[in-house]
């Protein structure tokens, strides 16, 4: 997994985690893998 090979993941939250108001599918999962693995991201 991509994940584990980076320490630090910057996101940009328009399309990326968000469409205009609403949550992108899988967006809630993947950030609790991130923080699950101990791995920090900014959004």
């Amino acid at each position: 997994m991509i994940a584990e090979e980076f320490d630090v993941f910057l996101f940009d939250l328009d399309g990326v985690i968000y469409l205009g108001d609403e949550l992108l599918p899988e967006v809630q999962a993947s950030l609790a893998r991130l923080q699950k693995i101990k791995r920090l991201y900014v959004s």
